[in-house]
């Protein structure tokens, strides 16, 4: 590889419930690789990008010059795309129809079109361009320049380069608020964080992080931001409100690059040196699990709905795919009025991995009822009234709850008098009318 693999290596940064066996319980278990994908061997997998619909893989090869194009369906590497020298970071517009490439190797990056798979334009920024975001609107796309300590600003329209900022030392991971106002660089040398306002187009805070930041990640409402310190084996938790970090945590060797789930509740950080991936809880700010995956993992990427996570391993040629944590969302969880003495089941349901188990939060179910932990709520109902309770769904990644849930109860209805069996019978209450009789009598003398 080109570039260093020392501890400071650079880094790439690219209703209501139904419980029980719901959606989550049809999911591979969190944490687990569920397949590894073939590049290959040769080729120096490490910038990887997912389809805005999580059909295509784009993945940047540093050792051929390529990018393959593969089907997350079959796992197949459909198409493999010419590029410029040495490519590292991937960009990608949301509708998913061009590509941009950062070629390390010298100062370009490429422009392709997903629909032809070829490189349509080619734009001249600094020097060992190395990873690129796009803005949420696509029009500005930034990329961080290893050796200039610049951002190059281009404009997607014009394909130039309109603005330059200095920023630290060799400035490597990138990436931006979800309203657009704000570009993060990590400085992997300067160990800091530079903080861009796009309205300006200027350097506005500089935030010191761990020895060797490379990869940077943002959570999905833009309150933090996460610095990967391969120096230091840490991640260190920013405050975007008030630039200060508020905390540090302990991951693997040689931290490479990470990503947040879509949900902000988990960081998957990929440690080069442990040829692993720290699993972290965004709430606690501790590692839950470590996945072994293939060698020196490098970039990742999460799906839309968190149900995997992709991996490149540099030095296999492989990308690993990891089963995603998911926090659990309701699915349904609006049960039907009931009767004093008539049996009562629901069953709350609600997505998730590993699979929610449940529990009134708050409130009172109606009497007679109770809830099980797969969510069955039974019984036999005793007390006529109106009950609310709220419950939740609750795994290892955290606890939601539903709005409040209200059963109406009912007495039941009194019997109707039964009719006497007699075919003759009158109407109750109405006398009987009279029938007139005719007799004959004879006497006799």
């Amino acid at each position: 590889m080109r570039k260093s693999l020392s501890a400071l290596a650079a880094v790439l940064v690219g209703g209501m419930l139904l419980a029980g066996p719901g959606a989550a319980a049809h999911a591979d278990t969190p944490g687990t690789v569920t397949d590894t994908i073939t590049v290959g061997a040769s080729l120096g997998p490490e910038g990887v990008v997912l389809s805005p619909d999580g059909s295509t893989l784009y993945v940047a090869n540093d050792n051929s010059n390529t990018v393959s194009v593969i089907s997350t369906a079959s796992g197949a590497v459909t198409n493999t795309i010419t590029v410029g020298d040495f490519p590292t970071g991937l960009a990608l517009t949301a509708d998913g129809s061009t590509l941009y490439v950062t070629n390390q190797g010298g100062v370009t990056v490429s422009v392709v079109s997903t629909a032809s798979a070829r490189v349509t334009n080619t734009i001249t920024v600094g020097s060992d361009p190395s990873a690129a975001v796009l803005s949420p609107d696509g029009s500005t796309l930034y990329v961080t320049n290893l050796v200039s300590r610049t951002v190059s600003v281009v404009s997607t329209a014009s394909a130039g380069v309109t603005n330059t900022i200095s920023v630290g030392a060799r400035p490597y991971g990138i990436v931006i608020s979800p309203d657009g106002s704000t570009v993060y660089v990590a400085n992997q040398t300067s160990g800091t964080v530079s903080v861009i306002s796009t309205a300006s187009g200027a350097v506005t805070k500089t935030i010191t992080v761990g020895a060797g930041s490379a990869g940077v990640a943002i959570s999905p409402d833009g309150s933090t931001v996460y610095a990967i310190n391969g120096g230091d084996n840490t991640v260190s938790v920013i405050s975007t409100a008030s630039g200060v970090v508020t905390g540090t945590i302990g991951v693997g060797t040689n931290p490479w690059n990470a990503t947040v789930s879509p949900d902000g509740r988990t960081l998957y950080v990929s440690n080069y040196r442990s040829n692993s991936v720290s699993v972290v809880s965004t709430t606690s700010g501790t590692v839950i699990e470590t996945i072994a995956v293939g060698k020196h993992p490098m970039d990742l990427a999460v799906t839309s709905d968190g149900s995997r996570v992709y991996v490149t391993d540099n030095a296999d040629g492989t990308v690993s795919v990891i089963s995603g944590y998911i926090l659990p969302a309701f699915l349904a969880a609006s049960p039907s009025a009931g009767t004093v003495g008539a049996p009562y089941s629901y069953r709350f349901e609600a997505s998730g991995n590993p699979a929610p188990t449940f529990a009134v939060a708050s409130g009172m179910l109606p009497p007679g009822l109770s809830l099980d932990s797969d969510g069955v709520l039974t019984g036999s109902l005793t007390t006529a009234g109106t009950y609310t309770f709220v419950v939740s769904a609750t795994n290892s990644v955290g606890i939601t709850t539903t709005s409040e849930i209200t059963i109406a109860v009912t007495s039941a209805s009194a019997p109707t008098p039964s009719a006497s069996p007699s075919a003759s019978a009158s109407p109750q209450g109405v006398a009987p009318a009279a029938v007139p009789v005719k007799t004959t009598a004879t006497f006799t003398g």
